[in-house]
């Protein structure tokens, strides 16, 4: 029954990665604005807000470090992945 469940969520991940990447897309691009709305009220151009808003969004200093995460191996072990 696991095995059957695990696969049926695998099947569906395939058919909702698009609106995943939507959903991601969105929310970052959330971000970015509101980031570039600060920059731009505290005086900067619009130009070189939205600049400074992505350095600070995709900044690898502002990610915060990759937890390491089980991920099934095709067996029934589980192993350490880094990702």
């Amino acid at each position: 029954m696991r095995t059957l469940r695990s696969w049926a969520v695998r099947l569906l991940s395939l058919f909702r990665r698009r609106q995943l990447e939507e959903r991601l897309e969105e929310e970052l691009g959330f971000h970015l604005e509101m980031q570039a709305g600060e920059h731009e009220a505290h005086g900067m151009s619009p130009e070189a807000a939205r600049r400074a808003a992505r350095a600070a969004v995709f900044s690898p200093r502002a990610a915060p470090p990759t937890p390491r995460r089980w991920r099934r191996c095709g067996t029934s072990r589980q192993r350490e992945v880094p990702l």
